[in-house]
């Protein structure tokens, strides 16, 4: 099972849009996952679960007696609710980590393919245990000011989890919602792409209404028959099968 992080302190550069899309892909190709959703906002829940009901809930993978049977389902979908956030206020990190930890290696026994994390928008225990009990973590970054200065807190906290789990692959940053005709979008894309060559993926995405049409109804965007959502399709698609392509 590979374990995918999705992951970015700041909000709304479109994490979690991507993180469905890429659930949707792989199911679609035949794979069978799991999806977690750690953010209290529950955004991924609420765009999955139309397609993937579930009674499972993410704040059991952090219980010591977490279990769970076999399952045809195709993507097993753990559900992110407000139990989250008492979690994280009431532990430590290390104890987070731990339990977090050893319900993923329970999972990883029960044939699943792919398993992807969608993480809330900040600094928190939750976003700690994802990290070092994944294979890659990828971070979407809209190209704001405000995101171009977060995504360096971003890196060196990936840097400081492979201390301790050195197979962590940092997939780079996804550039995502840019508007290609507005010139702060292309400085601030040039100025990511000048200070960290190498690690910027090659496809962004841009800013489409249609993704945002997609994870509303609960679709991947290429089930939209809209010229616009073609061009999103072709985006997302060509990202995921990048991610793919690193991670063979």
């Amino acid at each position: 099972m590979k374990i995918f992080t999705i992951a970015n302190q700041k909000g709304g550069v479109g994490k979690t849009s991507f993180a469905t899309h890429f659930a949707f892909y792989l199911i679609e190709k035949g794979m069978k996952g799991v999806f977690i959703d750690l953010d209290t906002q529950v955004n991924a829940s609420y765009t999955l679960e139309k397609s993937f009901p579930s009674s499972k809930y993410a704040h059991s993978l952090f219980q010591d007696n977490f279990s769970i049977d076999n399952s045809d389902e195709k993507l097993t979908l753990f559900l992110g609710s407000n139990e989250l956030a008492e979690i994280y206020s009431n532990s430590s990190v290390n104890e987070v980590t731990k339990v977090f930890y050893n319900s993923i290696q329970i999972l990883k026994q029960k044939g699943f393919d792919f398993c992807i994390i969608d993480t809330a928008p900040s600094l928190n225990s939750s976003l700690v245990a994802a990290l070092f009990s994944s294979d890659y973590v990828l971070s979407p970054i809209e190209p704001e000011k405000y995101a171009l200065q977060g995504i360096e807190k971003m890196i060196n906290l990936i840097s400081n989890i492979r201390k301790q789990n050195n197979k962590l692959i940092f997939l780079g940053m996804l550039i995502s919602k840019i508007n290609r005709r507005d010139p702060r979008h292309i400085k601030h894309y040039n100025q990511l792409m000048e200070k960290y060559p190498g690690f910027v993926l090659p496809q962004a995405i841009g800013l489409r209404s249609s993704i945002a049409e997609a994870v509303d109804i609960g679709i991947p965007v290429w089930n939209i028959k809209k010229s616009a959502a073609r061009v999103a399709s072709k985006e997302i698609k060509t990202v995921i099968e990048c991610i793919l392509e690193k991670t063979k």
